[in-house]
């Protein structure tokens, strides 16, 4: 697992330096996000957040959540530079990087696992979106979960984007982590093997043309 995921993140390194515009996209973006959230959204999300105000307080609740988007990008320095602090120490630290890590590595074969199903390079961009893109608006992200209506509200606290982001923020912000530490790496190792022998699986099978 370790040599094939070794190869594909040098492959996908290689691809970055040939698509610089992609990169700079994967990196503006959440950038991007963070900025409307606070300084356009804030006002109306975060007072409805218990301590939270407008600016403020919310971007503490925010960072996060777009942490956890933009994982290799520069958007905690530009937290950093719009006011976000943390008492976090290097093991807190460490140990968030270690659970953004094991998503991603869940997320990354679980992908190629997915990307290996569609037809066209098209449909193997798009099939992740549901995943990458509309699960973290499902989850804690941006607003408490007790702010949900019932339903969304029990299928956003166990997936597993909600996990690691409650798990980020108890390790940033110093708020009760409770079972989401252990949800986090459950999810995060689940994916990893699902994707892994799924993608592998995939890739031995026989031609069909």
């Amino acid at each position: 697992m370790f040599t094939d995921s070794a190869t594909t993140l040098r492959r996908n390194l290689r691809h970055a330096l040939r698509y610089p515009s992609m990169t700079a996209s994967v990196v503006a973006v959440p950038i991007m996000m963070l900025l409307l959230f606070n300084y356009v959204f804030g006002g109306a999300i975060g007072n409805g957040i218990a301590g939270a105000p407008a600016g403020g307080d919310y971007l503490g609740y925010l960072v996060p959540g777009i942490l956890l988007l933009t994982i290799g990008s520069a958007s905690m320095p530009v937290a950093v530079a719009m006011g976000f602090r943390t008492s976090a120490g290097f093991g807190d630290w460490l140990l968030a990087a270690a659970v953004l890590l094991l998503l991603t590595l869940g997320l990354s074969w679980f992908s190629a696992a997915l990307g290996q199903l569609s037809k066209t390079p098209e449909g193997a961009s798009n099939v992740v979106l549901p995943m990458t893109f509309l699960l973290p608006f499902l989850s804690s992200a941006f607003v408490p979960l007790d702010s949900m209506p019932a339903g969304i509200r029990w299928f956003a606290e166990y997936q597993p984007f909600t996990a690691v982001i409650e798990t980020l923020r108890g390790l940033l912000a110093g708020t009760p982590i409770g079972w989401y530490g252990w949800g986090a790496i459950g999810w995060g190792a689940g994916i990893t093997v699902l994707g892994y022998f799924w993608s592998k699986r995939l890739f031995n099978r026989e031609p069909t043309r």
